[in-house]
């Protein structure tokens, strides 16, 4: 009978002889190749399948570039410290330095045996005095610098594991190790200033023999242009502006208004050629004012283009800053301004623009709210278009045009409407246009009466999308009870119609303001 294959022992018996006569030496005549791996966090107490898939493909490298004749530097280290670690040892109940110093011994013996080649020579502890001392000798150099800095920032959080997450470890919004619900957590934490170098480490990705997926992994990381924090500051774009003009100043940023300045109203100006390009005899241009710098570029651009075009520029009522200074002959601050077209919500227009401002804009329409929720509606509902309240102020100014038979060219400029804003202002739409209303009525608190009034309304096709039905509205609910009822109707028209039929039915009705 034949004996059983015992692979343990097989393999034990390599593993010595190549102990004992190893493979990869280091002559000093062979050229030297550099391999590294991503060190394992010793937070477990063992290696997963996941560190041995990414391990392999090295050690296959590793193994073809030493059949070319180089001499392999490829070390193996333990990334000791933080938070995942510790929640181990909490775990376990023991001393982080006994279940890290355990679990490296166990780790170190299963990379052993799959006999993977790295040279333990070079071996690296992150919790090592003797490895940290100059991970803080470097972080100190970068800190005189100016390259290390504190602050507060989002992270990647695993309620369940209890650390911070990479981009890369969320999957689907959950956590890569343990399938829990990924959330962002506010943590103060040391950051590095890698932007400094973002140039060099980008031009140098050139110079790597990578494939392109993995030089796109590298450009995104490195993230020169990608990605930006996000302060909010203020009410109003005023409140917002100083404070960036302060923080330029104190942290040396580069600060590039958004509207007072020549070269970026250039820019937006663009959109006169694109409209005299696609419509060449347009004869209006409505343009959105906020501080002004769109309604300079396009109106200078378009008077160049053809003196005859007439721009007119359109402000919400709460905030018309530029309407004020073109009257006084001079930019005039608002005391405060009031609108929900926030993006034109500007106290003080640009300066250095607003003799542009005066030379080509023919006139200034100012927009109230109310008309802005019903163009809103507009665009939505006939358009299939979803515009903030400042890009809608030029189409809510059509009614106020009193012309006919010329070419209009109403420019809407920003998305910026958030699912809250727009369903407040949806519902507001409605509400003004008499697609909802709700009506007071006093019924006999009587069996049937409820089902009476229903039908009243069915058979004038409205649809009943709230009730409230108050008892003790009288003190004799027997002679009346009042029922609130909130409508969906097609129109003003409709309404009309609906609130005839409850008079005619006897239920003295009351068309009051709608609480959705």
């Amino acid at each position: 009978m034949a004996e059983p294959y015992n692979h343990r022992a097989i393999e034990q018996k390599w593993r010595d002889k190549w102990e004992a006569t190893p493979i990869n030496v280091n002559d000093g005549k062979k050229p030297k190749y550099y391999c590294l791996d991503m060190f394992p966090y010793p937070s477990g107490s063992g290696l997963h399948v996941g560190h041995w898939r990414g391990y392999v493909i090295s050690d296959v490298w590793s193994r073809y570039k030493m059949l070319q004749g180089y001499y392999l530097i490829h070390p193996m280290g333990w990334d000791a410290f933080g938070l995942p670690a510790e929640n181990y040892a909490i775990k376990m109940g023991t001393h982080p330095k006994i279940t890290t110093a355990s679990n490296i011994k166990n780790i170190k013996r299963q990379i052993n045996e799959i006999a993977a080649i790295y040279d333990w020579d070079m071996e690296v502890n992150t919790t090592d005095p003797n490895f940290y001392k100059w991970t803080q000798w470097i972080f100190v150099k970068m800190f005189k610098a100016g390259l290390a800095y504190e602050k507060e920032m989002p992270i990647n959080w695993c309620p369940s594991c209890k650390t911070g997450l990479a981009n890369e470890e969320v999957v689907d919004g959950c956590c890569e190790r343990c399938g829990s619900p990924v959330t962002k957590k506010n943590l103060k934490q040391w950051m590095l200033r890698i932007t400094k170098y973002a140039d060099r480490l980008l031009n140098d990705l050139d110079k790597l023999d990578w494939p392109e997926k993995v030089k796109k992994m590298q450009t995104d990381w490195i993230g020169k242009s990608y990605g930006a924090e996000v302060i909010l500051y203020g009410d109003v774009y005023d409140e917002a502006c100083a404070h960036a003009l302060e923080l330029a100043e104190k942290e040396g940023y580069t600060f590039i208004h958004p509207f007072d300045d020549p070269a970026v109203a250039t820019g937006q100006g663009t959109i006169a050629m694109e409209i005299v390009q696609e419509l060449p005899l347009v004869d209006y241009i409505l343009v959105p004012i906020g501080g002004g710098g769109l309604a300079t570029g396009v109106s200078t651009l378009a008077k160049l283009l053809n003196p005859h075009i007439k721009v007119i520029g359109v402000e919400p009522a709460g905030a018309a800053c530029m309407k004020a200074s073109l009257k006084k002959g001079e930019v005039v601050t608002l005391p405060h301004v009031n609108t929900i077209a926030d993006g034109t919500a500007v106290q003080t227009p640009g300066k250095k623009i607003f003799p542009y401002i005066q030379k080509n804009l023919d006139d200034i329409i100012t927009i109230e709210d109310d008309e802005l929720i019903v163009a809103f509606l507009d665009m939505v509902e006939n358009h299939k278009m979803i515009v903030e309240n400042s890009g809608l102020l030029t189409v809510a100014a059509l009614r106020h045009l009193d012309v006919k038979n010329k070419k209009i060219v109403s420019i809407l400029c920003g998305g910026n409407m958030d699912v809250i804003t727009m369903s407040s202002v949806v519902q507001h739409g409605l509400i003004q246009r008499d697609r909802i209303f709700t009506v007071s009525v006093l019924i006999p608190d009587k069996p049937g009466e409820l089902v009476r009034v229903a039908s009243v309304i069915a058979k004038a096709q409205g649809n009943v999308i709230k009730l409230d039905h108050n008892q003790f509205v009288s003190t004799n609910r027997n002679a009346a009870v009042e029922l609130k009822i909130t409508l969906e109707a097609f129109g003003t028209d409709h309404k009309n119609e609906i609130v005839k039929a409850l008079e005619d039915a006897g239920c003295r009705p009351k068309v009051i303001r709608p609480s959705l």
